[in-house]
C-alpha cells in the first residue's frame, strides 16, 4: 500500500473506534427506566416530598432528581406538604 492509502485507512480505523466509544459511553448514560404512569399520593403527618420519592423511585434514580419531576408535575414553588393534600407522582419501572 502506498502511504496515502495507509494513512487514509488509519483515519477509517480511527474515526470508527472513536464513534464506537462515543455510542458505548452514550449507552451507558441514556435511562434505564420506562414510565409506566401515576399515582394519586394523599400526604400523610410526617410526609416530604424527599421521602415520598425515595420510597416510590427505580432504584438505578436519584432521589433529588425524582423529588424535583414531582415538585415541577405538581406545579410546587416550595417542597412543603401539608397532612391531606393529594399529589401526583409520575411512576416508572
Amino acid at each position: 500500500m502506498r502511504k496515502k492509502e495507509k494513512r487514509r485507512v488509519f483515519c477509517i480505523l480511527f474515526l470508527g473506534f472513536v464513534i464506537t466509544f462515543a455510542c458505548a459511553i452514550w449507552n451507558q448514560t441514556k435511562q434505564k427506566w420506562e414510565f409506566t404512569g401515576y399515582q394519586q399520593v394523599t400526604i400523610l403527618p410526617g410526609d416530604t416530598v424527599w421521602g415520598i420519592a425515595e420510597e416510590f423511585k427505580v432504584k438505578e434514580r436519584k432521589t433529588m432528581d425524582y423529588a424535583q419531576e414531582i415538585m415541577k408535575l405538581n406545579k410546587m414553588s416550595s417542597d412543603m406538604l401539608k397532612e391531606g393534600e393529594k399529589i401526583i407522582i409520575p411512576l416508572y419501572r
